[in-house]
């Protein structure tokens, strides 16, 4: 009889291991369905986080000077256009910037000004080589639509 009462413990633990298996090939299939979800929660996210860059005057990239190198002329350029607190024209910006006013040097502020312009990000053109802000935007500071730049072909 003992040996029949082991059989039967032997029996009972085999299947809890088992069930404990089956609980554990359970969970790792929810796991990895989490993951999945997690995942894709992510990936919306940035996607979600993405698109917000890309409305005017959403605050969350066209205004963002957090990547503009301190001291640089486009950082120049925003304090420039700050301290006049209106668009200003290209010889303007060079001028407020203490550069001076050759086709050399309107060129390539104009095309430092254009790439950020283009991407979006601070400045706005409301008439050519006319640059804003974007932080002005709803004001009578509108930037007018996508146009190749006259100075950038010269």
């Amino acid at each position: 009889m003992p040996e029949e009462a082991e059989m039967n413990l032997e029996l009972k633990i085999k299947s809890r291991i088992k069930k404990k298996n089956k609980d554990i090939q359970s969970l790792k299939a929810d796991q990895r369905e989490l993951e999945m979800k997690l995942r894709e929660a992510q990936a919306g996210l940035q996607e979600l986080e993405e698109m917000i860059k890309h409305i005017p005057g959403s605050g969350s990239g066209a205004s963002d000077t957090s990547s503009v190198r301190k001291g640089g002329s486009i950082d120049k350029a925003i304090r420039a256009l700050k301290d006049a607190g209106k668009p200003m024209y290209i010889d303007e910006i060079l001028g407020a910037l203490g550069t001076e006013v050759t086709s050399k040097n309107r060129k390539a502020l104009s095309a430092q000004l254009n790439s950020y312009r283009r991407a979006g990000r601070i400045f706005t053109r409301d008439h050519p080589n006319t640059f804003g802000l974007h932080e002005w935007e709803g004001s009578e500071n509108e930037p007018e639509a996508e146009e190749d730049d006259p100075l950038a072909n010269q």
